[in-house]
């Protein structure tokens, strides 16, 4: 039936073009943006999860970001450690070659006073922005003595909070255990005491029957330069430790914030080949809309041919 009241072939011709004229919109700001899930509107539940991983992406990447300033802070300390120990080793060959007796022991120890200048300079210089690991005083922390850096954010499923691990990095005190040993050294003016400067005070005795020579330590190791050698040692080792896991932690890190940024993507971003073949459809279903309305338009035209 053809009335000029109702026209329900135009009626049902303007909804199927405005529902068209709706998904090219979608589609086109789909393009324009390049994602598919812009806001809540669009998919309440995937832009929810995509937020929550948004903001664990972003903390990750700044826990990045600390653990690379961590590792040069640890790293600076465990080269001036290291520099320590081989300056170490050249005082104790110094002292070893005053312990003989064609040497002149005033002039070896002109250099080892140097080298202990150096050591001091090594210690008061581990240092990157006021953190320096060679001194119990010197993390800024609470206590002074430990160095912590935030390494994860650890998320329980269905949790709405998140915990966090740390790296905990222990100052090795080398002002009190090497320096301060070292600037207490007495200068040897004999052979003999600087060889009590390598291991100990040594005592020498010669046996009556087998002319054997035997030494004795009978002094206090501890301010000894084998001593010091041997913690300089041990705390570089144990900075090395720590610095090798915060390398691995911040590549970790990284990995993990790659991941969350890729999952990020699988659920909003848009797969542009298939959105441009739907805005090419769309367009032409606007179209042939824009046609078939225009032809039922035109439908009550026809009923005028009746009256003529």
């Amino acid at each position: 039936m053809t009335s000029i009241l109702t026209n329900n072939g135009a009626i049902v011709a303007l909804q199927t073009l405005k529902n068209t004229n709706k998904m090219l919109g979608i589609t086109q700001r789909e393009i324009s943006t390049g994602k598919r899930i812009n806001t809540a509107a669009d998919g309440s539940a995937i832009w929810a999860v995509a937020k929550t991983m948004e903001t664990d992406r972003d903390a990750f990447k700044t826990i990045q970001q600390g653990l690379n300033v961590a590792s040069k802070v640890v790293s600076t300390a465990v080269e001036n450690a290291n520099g320590i120990v081989d300056d170490l080793k050249i005082i104790k060959d110094r002292l070893t070659a005053s312990s003989n007796s064609d040497q002149d022991v005033a002039k070896n120890w002109d250099e080892i006073s140097e080298l202990i200048d150096g050591i001091k300079a090594k210690i008061d210089s581990s240092q990157i922005n006021g953190v320096n690991l060679l001194n119990t005083g010197g993390t800024g922390g609470d206590p002074a003595t430990q160095y912590t850096v935030l390494a994860s954010l650890d998320r329980s499923y269905g949790a709405t909070t998140t915990g966090h691990t740390a790296i905990v990095v222990q100052s090795q005190d080398f002002t009190t255990a090497v320096y301060d040993k070292l600037a207490a050294w007495t200068k040897p003016t004999t052979s003999k005491a600087a060889e009590a400067l390598i291991s100990g005070a040594v005592d020498h005795a010669v046996d009556a029957t087998t002319g054997k020579v035997t030494s004795t330590v009978t002094a206090d190791t501890d301010t000894s330069v084998e001593a010091l050698i041997e913690f300089s040692i041990n705390a570089a080792a144990k900075l090395g430790a720590k610095q090798h896991r915060i390398e691995a932690q911040e590549k970790s890190v990284g990995q993990i914030k790659d991941n969350l940024t890729s999952g990020i993507g699988a659920l909003v971003d848009s797969n542009l080949e298939e959105a441009s073949a739907r805005l090419q459809a769309l367009q032409t279903q606007q179209q042939l809309g824009i046609q078939s309305l225009s032809i039922a338009n035109q439908a009550p035209g026809a009923v005028l041919a009746l009256f003529r």
